[in-house]
């Protein structure tokens, strides 16, 4: 598909033009990086879109998890997932597994002392699902 034709189609959802406007620049950020292999920064743009995009999801469902006052991002992709909510649980399951600690790709002593790495192979297992999980929203 070509880039102007499935940016059309992303964020279709969102009826705020100022909110809609952040996601595309934080997308379009993504495709900058990419050609810059900048690949710990596309993980945590992609996990801040999709933290953002399934917040906006539960909140506009009135989606309550049980025994959760303040879900966390994590929280919403396991819940997502084992309730089959959206999509297909395996794209949540993969996406869950390599951004789940994505915040922490921002501290180098956690990325450091953990052993974290974010990797081209990373970003190439997690770009067709992100992409396929955003198209959902």
């Amino acid at each position: 598909m070509e880039y102007n034709e499935k940016l059309k189609k992303l964020f279709r959802s969102i009826s705020d033009l100022q909110i809609q406007r952040v996601l595309y620049d934080e997308y379009n950020d993504i495709k900058f990086l990419q050609m810059h292999e900048k690949w710990k920064d596309i993980a945590i743009k992609m996990g801040s879109i999709l933290d953002f995009l399934t917040y906006d999801y539960f909140e506009q469902n009135s989606i309550i998890i049980p025994n959760k006052s303040n879900p966390t991002f994590h929280d919403r992709l396991v819940f997502i997932r084992t309730q089959n909510l959206i999509g297909v649980p395996n794209d949540w399951f993969l996406a869950d597994q390599i951004l789940r600690d994505y915040r922490n790709f921002i501290h180098l002593q956690i990325m450091i002392k953990q052993n974290i790495k974010v990797d081209k192979a990373t970003i190439d297992i997690l770009q067709p699902i992100f992409e396929k999980i955003i198209l959902l929203f």
